[in-house]
């Protein structure tokens, strides 16, 4: 008897799109890596079929790692920011290599670590994520629509939700963090193998965005030819800043290898003033400071360790500027007057924390 024939795994060898920071050299410089797993559409790619990866969503993505800089962060094809990537929401992306860009040009804009350093973007969630106008459903899987054996899975992970709630939102409603899924799926949500995010998907009828999946993992392969680009239904109407927030958790993640590869970096992080208060502060912190507070176990280190004595060493490594044939770039060092012009900015401005410096 034969044995019975293998998922699809193709996605596994397809050459994955990396999005790189400007002001690093390679290969000290790859800020986010995403698989291509949106076909190109087009007759000329019928029998040779093309993949990337929606731009709208690998845009969104970067701006979150660079501290909500929905306005100001942008991706180009070069390293000197010349040449823009001009593209509708809903197109994909083809390169190998992009760059990402927050401001004017080339600059040491600083990331976010970890998603307990992530602002809540309130008000400033981009209109590309609608609404939501479904019907909870706690017996049907959102995904496949199977009834069993569907469980919970939380939106934003719970402890995470726990942690974050007090400062995102007014209650902690947690039937709204809810979203029924099967068994499996469940374990490839939980791992970070899909997001859910909104797109146009290519039908007969009047394009209009929808929640669908979107495979994140090129472990996913097998998943990928069912449970990319589904529709997900099922979700409460006040999910919305959930789903949000549960993006953005997903895509932080991995930006751990950026974070610990021993290399000094300009962060955000969080911190509570002599007053209680939450402030976000830019830092600039040294590759072994980061590995101490960042490499940690769990969930690929997304709590952040406890302060060593390590943490005092000097830093040996340095910042390594651009490399080749932009190499004159110029790069903006001076923190000092950046955090000056930061506390200055007007608080009534529809703006994240980085677009106020680099806008």
């Amino acid at each position: 008897m034969a044995p019975f024939p293998l998922p699809p795994i193709d996605l596994r060898f397809r050459t994955p799109i990396r999005i790189l920071h400007p002001s690093y050299t390679t290969p000290t410089n790859g800020l986010l890596s995403f698989p291509r797993v949106d076909r190109v559409h087009g007759r000329h790619f019928y029998i040779w079929p093309r993949f990337g990866v929606h731009y709208g969503t690998a845009l969104l993505a970067c701006q979150i790692v660079a501290g909500n800089a929905f306005n100001t962060g942008r991706l180009t094809f070069d390293q000197a920011g010349q040449r823009l990537v001009e593209l509708l929401s809903d197109n994909i992306l083809t390169e190998e290599v992009y760059y990402f860009m927050v401001g004017g040009g080339p600059n040491q804009y600083p990331i976010l670590p970890i998603f307990r350093d992530w602002e809540f973007p309130h008000g400033l969630i981009p209109d590309s994520w609608p609404q939501l106008s479904t019907t909870p459903n706690t017996t049907r899987c959102a995904i496949s629509n199977f009834s069993f054996p569907v469980e919970g899975a939380h939106l934003v992970p719970k402890n995470e939700f726990l942690y974050m709630e007090p400062r995102w939102f007014s209650d902690n409603n947690d039937s709204v963090n809810i979203a029924p899924l099967k068994a499996d799926l469940r374990k490839c949500f939980d791992a970070q193998w899909f997001a859910i995010v909104p797109k146009v998907i290519e039908t007969t009828t009047a394009h209009s965005p929808r929640y669908v999946t979107h495979i994140l993992q090129r472990q996913a392969a097998e998943v990928w030819p069912t449970y990319h680009d589904t529709t997900v239904q099922y979700l409460d109407s006040a999910a919305h800043p959930y789903l949000f927030a549960r993006f953005a958790w997903a895509i932080l993640l991995q930006v751990k290898p950026f974070i610990t590869a021993g290399f000094s970096r300009h962060v955000i992080r969080i911190s509570t003033n002599g007053e209680g208060k939450t402030e976000y502060k830019l830092e600039h912190l040294s590759g072994l400071q980061l590995q101490n507070y960042y490499s940690g176990g769990g969930p690929q280190g997304a709590t952040p360790k406890r302060k060593s004595k390590t943490d005092t060493v000097a830093d040996e490594d340095h910042f390594m500027g651009p490399s080749g044939e932009d190499s004159d770039v110029n790069m903006d060092n001076d923190w000092e007057d950046t955090m000056d012009e930061r506390q200055q900015a007007g608080k009534g401005e529809k703006k994240s924390d980085i677009e106020r410096i680099y806008g």
